[in-house]
């Protein structure tokens, strides 16, 4: 009876362990990049044209980036249904965001892990510290995105 509940106590720390560590914020490897553009439903001067991937029309990437991969802190995945990504910003990175963010009134805007746009929404209100990206992209594809981001 004794050695059932101490297997039983050890199953039930190693799951909530292995939960608690799976959903923790974790550092991009060096050779991952995550980029937030301003979106242009039309050609501008220097926009790079990429596709939205739940509308699938074209959309187009207007440089610089407003976050690029230096202003990330860490990423980590975030339970729910579907699953999310949420991206947490450096103190400057969070500073160029709340900039850009500050009157979103609908604004498009990009979000590009290693060279794919997995999500485009409008942005309603301003964003600050971090921002979490929930699209059919991610819910479809989240071990493998946070694999290639994190190496875990």
């Amino acid at each position: 009876m004794m050695r059932s509940l101490r297997l039983a106590c050890a199953v039930i720390v190693c799951v909530a362990g292995c939960d608690a560590k799976r959903y923790s914020p974790t550092p991009l490897i060096t050779t991952a990049t995550i980029d937030v553009y301003a979106v242009s439903a039309s050609p501008v001067p220097g926009a790079k044209k990429a596709t939205d991937p739940e509308t699938t029309t074209p959309i187009f990437l207007v440089t610089p980036a407003i976050i690029s991969t230096a202003d990330v802190a860490t990423v980590q995945r975030t339970k729910g249904s579907p699953e999310s990504l949420t991206v947490n910003l450096t103190p400057a990175g969070a500073s160029k965001l709340t900039a850009a963010t500050s009157k979103p009134a609908g604004m498009q805007a990009a979000f590009v892990v290693n060279g794919t746009v997995l999500s485009a929404p409008k942005v309603m209100s301003p964003l600050s510290s971090g921002f979490r990206i929930t699209s059919n992209v991610i819910a479809n594809n989240s071990e493998q995105i946070f694999s290639a981001l994190t190496g875990k």
